[in-house]
């Protein structure tokens, strides 16, 4: 019948103390129970699944025993109390082992133990190997079941107490996991600001060992900071969170952090110490300062970035100007950096380098080996296949990077380029040059900042060029519009002088045809006259040649027809188309021999006549009316042209002109003026650049009255 039976008496009930756990309080219950009933033994048994469990055992051995067929879950069963005076006589127990063996029980009193719900959970019981045949007194029995609502209530109690020790335990064992597992220092520390605890995350971060930290202020605190790290001690009760502060490792070495406390409470919930955690800021501290130093190195790429936009309106004023401003505003804005820019040739084949700055903006001079080298540098197709692809090209280490691979040798090896960062210059689908910036040194990553950066400025280049270009063509059109209208003008200035032009050979062929009119004109005059109207209307049929020439000059498709000209012979011809205003104006013309004679001229005679009858219209219509002139032809050495002759058409301004230092001269067979008459010896500004149909000069005749 299980451990109730199978183990006997280990004491007489008159002296025994109780076996086992003497210093529990179910202890106590078990031993008053024996000694109620005068019995040897006496236990709480209690059932757990299919067991029992013996609890306070007095004059037995502690243990579990099977449930089946024992007294204990008999009692459960009943519900009751259970007294079985002889349990040999008693059908239930008779053939238990506990009961048939040489020590075994025979007497039995049970009283059932209940749960806070009512239900039966074991019994406190008194055994013995004698029987009872009187069985138990009414009283003891009600004394012990007494004793049974006693275990019952301490068992109760001790459940709740194992249930909140293994609660404490678990929860403390979660709390140091949760201590130790916590990557940051943390520590405890006691009213006093003693350290209690130090965790794991401590030693690594201070160097002091949890042995070394627990009991003391705190080593972690350097001299000058323990007035503040006491006033930090929570003892308030308020929670500090980021303070920021400064502790010591071990080494002696310091390093930024930030406190935060929460006060610890004792039981009636006074401040009884603090819950500290330090957060080392180190790295905060370091990114913090990065990101000043990003902000103002973008701040810094945006405002060079405005001020050459700011500039753009100007830059086709001044090309390279403008793209020297680009390259030292990347140079200023990447930093340690060298940068060019390199422009397609008209034929977009051939990059070549336009500006070389240094890393402090200085450009290259043209003898620096790194110019002469990079001037020579060829860019292979593949280059600008690489840019147009990925928009840049951001080599942050130039040798390895295969997209750089034909620099390496020419370039990037013997300058210790270490990173390079190439921006197209482009409009759409265009591609015009190429911004480049080379760091020196070790690999240089690039960030986005400066690969937009290095994009922006190449925009801001592509947007210069453009408006360079359209500079150019506004110059172009410029220049079209002044030729057009020098042209026009040149045609108002012709049309003003074709009066002029026309009106000798027109006065030439009318006054020969009134003159031929006449019915007593001799006959050799009447061929005379009549050669003379033909002379004059070739000679007109010549200024319209003429107005086709001056075309072709304007065109440069002018060519001289160069021959041999009898220079008498022409001022023959030229004198005769003037010959009808002459005589109405009765000037005298004749021509004198010339002494040495005048070899023949190599010249357009066309042009040539043209020019001596301008000059003779000159003379004969200029004033006084009357008088004679005559001359004779002679060579001169070609030299600037000279005019002596008033004319009716546009002069060159006074100021180019020299003051007449002798009378003004009328040559051509007619008349000298006197002196006052207008006119000015000038001399042309500057050699003609136009084909001449000749020089030549007359000198004057004796000066004599008019008339």
């Amino acid at each position: 019948m299980g451990a109730e039976g199978r183990a006997g008496p280990t004491r007489a009930h008159e002296d025994a103390p109780g076996a086992g756990n003497v210093g529990h309080p179910d202890d106590r219950l078990t031993r008053v129970a024996a000694r109620l009933l005068g019995a040897p033994m006496a236990a709480i048994t209690l059932l757990e699944g299919d067991t029992i469990r013996v609890h306070a055992p007095v004059g037995l051995s502690a243990g579990r025993c099977s449930r089946q067929g024992s007294f204990c879950e008999a009692v459960v069963a009943a519900r009751a109390p259970l007294v079985v005076p002889d349990a040999r006589d008693d059908p239930r127990f008779r053939q238990s082992e506990a009961v048939t063996s040489a020590t075994g029980l025979r007497f039995y009193v049970g009283v059932p133990l209940h749960d806070a719900s009512g239900d039966p959970i074991g019994s406190l019981c008194c055994l013995d190997t004698l029987a009872r045949p009187v069985g138990v007194d009414p009283a003891d029995l009600a004394a012990l079941g007494d004793l049974a609502a006693m275990a019952a209530e301490s068992l109760r109690q001790t459940l709740e107490i194992d249930r909140l020790a293994d609660r404490h335990a678990r929860l403390a064992a979660r709390l140091r996991a949760l201590v130790e597992a916590i990557p940051l220092p943390l520590m405890t520390i006691d009213p006093a600001g003693i350290i209690t605890d130090w965790n794991p995350a401590a030693e690594q971060v201070f160097g002091w060992s949890a042995a070394e930290a627990r009991g003391r202020f705190g080593p972690h605190v350097p001299p000058e900071f323990i007035g503040a790290a006491r006033q930090l001690r929570a003892m308030d009760g308020k929670r500090l969170v980021g303070v920021e502060s400064e502790r010591m490792r071990r080494d002696g070495s310091r390093l930024p952090v930030a406190i935060s406390t929460a006060p610890l409470r004792d039981a009636e919930g006074r401040p009884d110490g603090a819950v500290v955690i330090v957060e080392d800021i180190s790295e905060r501290r370091r990114t913090e300062r990065e990101i000043a130093d990003r902000t103002a190195h973008r701040d810094n790429q945006a405002a060079l970035l405005g001020r050459i936009a700011a500039a753009m309106p100007a830059a086709g004023q001044d090309l390279s100007a403008a793209m020297g401003d680009i390259a030292v505003a990347a140079t200023r804005g990447l930093g340690g950096c060298d940068v060019g820019v390199w422009l397609f040739d008209s034929a977009q084949q051939d990059l070549a380098l336009s500006v070389l700055v240094d890393a402090s903006g200085t450009p290259l001079p043209a003898d620096s080996a790194k110019r002469h080298r990079l001037e020579r540098l060829q860019y292979p197709l593949s280059y600008s296949t690489a840019l147009m692809a990925d928009r840049q090209i951001a080599a942050e280490d130039a040798m390895s990077d295969p997209r750089v691979a034909h620099l390496r040798e020419v370039y990037i090896r013997p300058f210790g380029i270490g990173a390079m960062l190439a921006a197209p210059i482009r409009t759409g689908q265009e591609v015009l040059g190429l911004l480049s910036a080379c760091s020196p040194g070790e690999p240089r990553p690039w960030t986005a900042e400066d690969q937009g950066f290095l994009a922006s400025l190449a925009d801001l280049a592509a947007v210069a060029l453009e408006a360079g270009r359209r500079a150019q063509a506004m110059a172009r059109l410029a220049a079209e519009k002044d030729r057009a209208e020098a042209g026009s003008r040149a045609k108002s200035l012709l049309l003003g002088t074709m009066g002029h032009e026309l009106r000798t050979p027109l006065n030439a062929i009318i006054g020969f045809a009134e003159l031929l009119r006449q019915e007593a004109l001799p006959q050799a005059e009447r061929l005379e006259f009549a050669e003379h109207v033909i002379a004059a209307g070739r000679h007109l049929l010549g200024v319209f040649n003429a107005m086709l020439d001056q075309a072709r000059i304007e065109s440069g498709a002018l060519t001289l027809a160069e021959a041999q000209v009898d220079l008498p012979t022409l001022l023959d011809e030229a004198a005769g188309l003037v010959l009808p205003d002459a005589g109405s104006r009765g000037i005298r013309l004749d021509r004198q021999t010339p002494s040495p004679a005048v070899p023949p001229l190599r010249a357009d005679a066309g042009r040539l006549r043209q020019a001596i009858a301008n000059l003779a219209a000159n003379a004969v219509n200029s004033p006084p009316m009357a008088g004679g002139w005559s001359s004779a032809p002679a060579l001169m050495r070609p030299r600037a042209s000279a005019s002596g002759l008033p004319t009716r058409g546009p002069a060159w301004p006074p100021k180019t002109c020299r003051a007449p230092s002798s009378p003004f001269v009328s040559w051509m067979r007619g008349c000298v003026a006197a002196p006052g008459v207008p006119g000015w010896a000038c001399r042309s500004p500057r050699p003609s650049s136009r084909p001449m149909a000749a020089r030549w000069r007359s000198p004057p005749p004796p000066a004599r009255e008019p008339g």
